[in-house]
């Protein structure tokens, strides 16, 4: 069976978010910022949603456990989620972040391996000329085909040359 990924996309204003500097402006909310990613992080799978399993006697204990972080700062952490309505407790055993949906990304090991190999066939092996060098190859080509012309113009005008030489031959021997 293959592997499934998942990845979060944070966005370019994801530390500018009201809600995110807030958390970071609490004292310790840099650990609660990363509490968060780590939460979004365990719900990827689920697309954002977190189910308590009762394993321990609260969700934020059951975190904790699950994510090797002290049980105080998850309580805080899922406090503040709450309440700025991040996390949004659906019923006593479901939480879902809304947000996930959005940042989400997934790909399956076979996708991945099929991505790679499509982008490596794609590839040009030769290298890619700059501008300047494809303005100098313009330039040679105007050059050869005026250089072609004037060879063409003395060729023409050669044939003539001789045609009249020829006639006049002729026209002298037929007399």
């Amino acid at each position: 069976m293959s592997k499934k990924y998942y990845w979060i996309k944070l966005k370019e204003s994801f530390f500018s978010d009201l809600r995110i500097k807030k958390l970071r402006k609490l004292a310790g909310g840099d650990t609660f910022t990363i509490i968060f990613q780590k939460i979004m992080l365990l719900s990827l799978s689920t697309n954002g949603v977190i189910v308590y399993q009762g394993i321990e006697s609260n969700l934020s204990k059951e975190l904790a456990l699950i994510m090797d972080e002290d049980e105080d700062n998850v309580q805080l952490t899922l406090s503040y989620l709450k309440q700025t309505n991040i996390l949004i407790e659906e019923d006593e055993n479901n939480y879902n972040i809304p947000l996930i949906s959005e940042l989400t990304g997934t790909e399956t090991d076979w996708a991945k391996k099929k991505r790679e190999y499509r982008k490596r066939q794609n590839e040009d092996n030769v290298l890619t000329m700059s501008d300047k060098r494809r303005e100098e190859i313009e330039l040679e080509r105007e050059k050869y085909a005026k250089l072609n012309q004037i060879l063409l113009d003395k060729q023409i005008t050669k044939d003539k040359k001789r045609e009249k030489v020829l006639n006049q031959y002729i026209g002298e021997s037929t007399c």
